[in-house]
């Protein structure tokens, strides 16, 4: 199968926090998976709507938090083996819209 990935992903496993601009929903937490020069992905306990924006800050140790917005690109349930086959939470790939090329860098250089 050919790899269709613009961006290498690297793991990172970071905590972010983020809302949804426009709504009243309040401020909720995820788990980041993998990064790339180019987004993000993340698990969640929603699932996204591709093209949704979202705002993200996302915790990287020894570091201020890094804001930026991202766009749903894809969004798939998590069902494990074994389990009901109820989603529990969704990962989802967001692409960066508004980042600081320093900020970028710093996402990059971070990897587990």
């Amino acid at each position: 199968m050919q790899e269709r990935r613009r961006a290498t992903r690297l793991g990172s496993w970071l905590y972010a926090v983020y809302t949804v601009p426009g709504t009243a929903a309040k401020p909720s937490n995820a788990l980041v998976r993998t990064t790339s020069e180019g987004g993000i992905s993340f698990f969640a306990e929603r699932a996204f709507e591709p093209g949704t924006l979202i705002q993200v800050e996302l915790h990287v140790p020894n570091r201020r938090p890094i804001t930026f917005t991202a766009g749903a690109r894809w969004s798939k349930p998590l069902i494990l083996a074994g389990m009901p086959q109820t989603a529990r939470a969704y990962e989802t790939g967001m692409e960066f819209h508004e980042i600081t090329p320093d900020d970028r860098k710093a996402i990059l250089l971070y990897t587990v």
